[in-house]
């Protein structure tokens, strides 16, 4: 079964949402498995026809003719979750970047750090819409629909202002204390907003931020050792050790098993 990543083909979009895939019933590969690993990233799911069960960090998904819509959106996860279709079924993904769900859902704070939030339903036309895209047989048709629907719901927000400036800061080695004094706010105040906004602490942040990094990283470096390096981990022992947290197994083996050049570094099978 084959996942084709679209990047938004709208400009204004591309500033929000990283890409989005589509999954359809009459795909002729009839299983697919695969571990997504942290991110930074806050994940929109819709299922049609589809029968989904999560046992611990793994999600097993079922063709169910029911016709039924199945929404969830994962905000934060630290360990590997492995998902697996037994068959195909309806789908679309969305990949919203940090901060940006909260332009789209004026409820969003309540949404953010919750691992996983099941029969979830933002606005009184959700399930029309995406009943009327996943209707719809042409791609490019869908993605046109499925754009203009978000570009529909976005809104102005002044007041990330300050939680932005804080984010762009976070990819550097500038110690989180010293961060928050340049932004003339305390520590726990930087927190506040990295939990209320992001849904996790700074540290966690940065923490998948670097992972994130050294993994598209990877095919530029000589050795793990240089990765390490040039990423800002304090040294190896720290990099092996927040590699192990995320994945669950050691860099070296974890890079000899994954595919790191594709382009959807976060999708990794």
């Amino acid at each position: 079964m084959q996942l084709n990543f679209y990047t938004p083909q709208h400009i204004d979009l591309r500033h929000y949402i990283e890409g989005y895939y589509f999954i359809t019933r009459n795909q002729p590969q009839k299983s697919l498995r695969y571990f997504t690993f942290p991110n930074n990233y806050c994940i929109l799911s819709v299922n049609r026809n589809a029968d989904i069960q999560r046992q611990h960090h793994r999600y097993l998904v079922r063709f169910e003719a029911d016709g039924q819509l199945h929404t969830s959106i994962v905000t934060r996860y630290i360990q590997p979750l492995e998902i697996v279709y037994q068959e195909p079924v309806d789908e679309i993904t969305i990949y919203f970047k940090p901060l940006a769900i909260n332009h789209f859902m004026a409820d969003s704070v309540r949404l953010l750090g919750r691992e996983n939030i099941d029969n979830f339903n933002p606005f009184a036309d959700f399930g029309q819409t995406m009943q009327l895209i996943f209707d719809t047989q042409d791609r490019p048709t869908q993605i046109n629909l499925l754009e203009q629907y978000w570009l529909s719901k976005w809104q102005p927000r002044p007041d990330l202002e300050q939680v932005q400036q804080l984010i762009a800061n976070m990819d550097g080695d500038t110690k989180i204390e010293e961060i928050a004094q340049k932004y003339q706010c305390s520590r726990q105040h930087l927190n506040r907003l990295f939990r209320k906004y992001l849904g996790k602490s700074p540290a966690e942040f940065r923490k998948i931020l670097r992972f994130r990094a050294a993994i598209a990283n990877y095919g530029h470096a000589h050795n793990l050792t240089d990765l390490s390096h040039g990423f800002y981990f304090y040294d190896q022992s720290h990099f092996i050790r927040d590699f192990k947290a995320l994945t669950g197994i050691l860099p070296k083996d974890f890079f000899r098993n994954v595919n790191t050049d594709k382009g959807n570094i976060w999708l990794l099978a």
